[in-house]
């Protein structure tokens, strides 16, 4: 992929993250203000700079019931554009005059049929997703809407949006318990997108790749989201963002769009994958790092295979559909969610100047460092190092990880004979786990180590040998779970230097259960037994 405008924007919308409960009335002011394309109405802790209006079209959605079906239908009356261009599988909508007027709707030369070029280019691009995201991918396509925006053939809408937004999937009718109609809408010239300039074609193809999925989404599973705090005026629509993010780039790998969103999530690893709350506003679009990391461990249907097993069940089960597809005996997978997202927090050291572009995200030089909690270059001598900080401390909710959520501390080895002992004390948790990791990381020679703290204590020890032959070792307590949590859980650790910790691993030492070592096209593994007793190890290439 090419490396394009890494600093693309900072300010692209004001878009609206639902962050804390919400009245009817607020939902609908803010809905409206959206639609009109005003700035939000609603204070709101947030530095969101988001791209659609998702999360309060999905607030919206969820009282339907509660406001009625004839103020639902009022809210979302379609915009009135007088013309039209239908193609196979879309009508596209736009203005002849006034504010709406599509992007040099005088240029009509490619081709010359009476339609502005920008028209044109919208239709052949919409045409161009569907072939990719519903021919080639093999998604299911959106439901029909019947005759609502003349025929069965999807509507998208181009106007001027206003507010910095790209567009807008509405949930227009609900056919089921999971499913709904959808029209879309997006904008019409993208002037005032800083690094669009000139180039709006560029922001349109990002907008109607992400937009669309958002269409299938509405098909699949239209509310595959938890609530926070079981709150209906705050959806977490996390997955819906991250894989529509993820979808911009797999059709169009050479905008990289996604870029501007990747500091949310390098910045905030603590932050569970799927938060929306505070300054991790715009968390849940960097998180497209999480399905980069399954389409390329796994290859690209993973995500498919996911959203399938996540629509076979109305409602939020995506954390053990995850599960459910990765450990399927006929998947070849073989693997699991927690495994899985153990290798991923690993794998999002490996970024900028550590990237591993082969092996892991293929563009990861492009994204920036993840942010450490702490770091250390001790000598020897100086060893112990050790800390310890829980939930009650002052510091914990800026400091501790959330479920799916990671710490990053640093050690920088002496050139020194000997190892690292890894002693582990996290909280108990309950409906999660500890999911603890050390990275030894030399360019072009890493190697991943997990410990498996106790359930019920939270403890565990991992022992590193011959640390000098690490740049760094990096030692990552993570959250895992599969059901749905915000709040930080602390920890204390302590990291011995053992100077005994040399040499070939003696086979009845204090092992971790499985390492994972990248040594190039070729390792070589000594085994030494000391005995003849029935030990066994398993080496997986």
């Amino acid at each position: 992929m090419k490396t394009t405008i890494v600093n693309i924007i900072l300010v692209v919308a004001t878009c609206f993250s639902v962050t804390q409960a919400l009245t009817n009335n607020e939902i609908i002011a803010e809905f409206q203000a959206m639609r009109n394309g005003q700035a939000s109405v609603i204070t709101v802790e947030t530095e969101a700079h988001s791209k659609c209006g998702l999360g309060i079209s999905i607030a919206l959605m969820n009282i339907k019931d509660q406001i009625g079906e004839e103020l639902y239908k009022q809210l979302l009356l379609r915009p009135t554009l007088p013309a039209a261009l239908p193609t196979e599988h879309f009508i596209i909508h736009y203005a002849t005059a006034g504010v709406d007027t599509p992007y040099q709707a005088s240029v009509d030369v490619n081709p010359a049929n009476g339609i502005p070029d920008y028209i044109d280019s919208a239709a052949i691009i919409f045409e161009h997703v569907w072939t990719t995201e519903i021919d080639t991918l093999m998604y299911p396509p959106p439901p029909a809407d019947g005759a609502n925006g003349g025929d069965s053939r999807y509507d998208v809408y181009i106007r001027n949006l206003g507010a910095g937004y790209y567009g807008m999937t509405y949930p227009e009718t609900q056919l089921n318990n999971r499913q709904w109609t959808s029209y879309i809408e997006v904008d019409n010239d993208y002037v005032g997108f800083e690094g669009y300039e000139g180039r709006p074609l560029e922001a349109l193809k990002v907008t109607a790749a992400h937009e669309f999925f958002h269409s299938i989404h509405f098909g699949l599973d239209s509310y595959e989201y938890d609530y926070r705090d079981n709150q209906q005026s705050q959806p977490q629509p996390w997955w819906l963002e991250a894989t529509a993010v993820w979808m911009e780039d797999v059709i169009y790998p050479d905008i990289n769009d996604y870029l501007i969103y990747l500091p949310y999530f390098f910045n905030y690893p603590r932050i569970g994958l799927g938060n929306f709350e505070g300054a991790s506003g715009n968390h849940p679009y960097a998180s497209c790092v999480w399905p980069r990391y399954l389409d390329k461990k796994f290859g690209r249907d993973v995500i498919r295979q996911i959203w399938l097993d996540c629509a076979a069940i109305a409602g939020y089960n995506l954390l053990p559909s995850i599960d459910e597809v990765l450990s399927r005996p006929d998947s070849n997978y073989n693997s699991s969610f927690e495994q899985a997202f153990r290798e991923f927090t690993c794998w999002n050291y490996f970024t900028g100047t550590r990237a591993d572009t082969i092996k892991k995200y293929p563009d990861s030089h492009l994204w920036p460092p993840i942010r450490r909690r702490m770091a250390f270059t001790q000598s020897p001598f100086l060893y112990p190092i050790y800390d310890t900080i829980r939930t009650t401390d002052a510091a914990a909710g800026d400091t501790l990880p959330q479920p799916l959520g990671a710490n990053y501390i640093i050690i920088r080895p002496w050139r020194w004979p000997g190892g690292l002992r890894f002693y582990f004390d996290g909280d108990d948790l309950s409906g999660f786990s500890w999911a603890v990791s050390v990275v030894g990381w030399k360019r072009g020679n890493d190697s991943l180590f997990f410990m498996a703290p106790s359930p019920g204590t939270g403890e565990g020890t991992l022992a590193v040998r011959d640390w000098y032959r690490y740049d760094s070792l990096v030692f990552i307590p993570a959250v895992f779970g599969m059901i749905p949590g915000y709040d930080p859980y602390g920890y204390a650790f302590r990291v011995e230097y053992d100077p005994s910790l040399t040499g070939n691993v003696p086979i009845f030492d204090s092992l971790p259960y499985l390492v994972y070592v990248n040594a190039g096209d070729c390792a070589e593994v000594d085994i030494h037994a000391t005995d003849a007793n029935c030990d066994s190890i398993r080496i997986y290439a």
